[in-house]
């Protein structure tokens, strides 16, 4: 087992930075926090929440495209339920992307929207108006 080190982030600080960076380079896109398994309400009852092995993340890029973000500290790996899910919705044409950091989220769609042949989103300007 590889030892952390000091300077390693945890991977609720990674999920923000991945939020962060999604803010800053992909408005007006959406991206949302999602959890799987089941949840409890208040008075005890068991409310399903996504499907086993669904990424941390799910967004729509401008231009309607639907990402899955799977935010990982730097030695995590994917389990089999989210490798599953990997292969089920990039068959499906969405993307998914593996983030063990902001840039990463960023290099990641950008590379995944050129092997697409779309042109990478981001934050564009309007033009003025006549």
């Amino acid at each position: 087992m590889t030892k952390a080190r000091k300077t390693d982030k945890s991977e609720s600080e990674v999920m923000d930075e991945v939020a962060d960076a999604w803010s800053e380079n992909f408005a007006p896109g959406v991206l949302w926090r999602q959890n799987a398994g089941q949840g409890l309400t208040l008075s005890g009852t068991r409310i399903p929440l996504g499907p086993t092995g669904i990424s941390d993340y799910v967004g729509f890029l401008p231009g309607g495209w639907i990402v899955f973000v799977e935010v990982k500290k730097r030695t995590g790996k994917l389990r089999a339920s989210q490798v599953k899910w990997r292969k089920m919705v990039t068959a499906a044409g969405c993307i998914f992307v593996v983030a063990r950091s902001g840039p990463e989220l960023v290099r990641g769609i950008h590379a995944e929207c050129a092997a697409r042949g779309i042109t990478p989103p981001g934050r564009r300007v309007p033009a003025p108006a006549p």
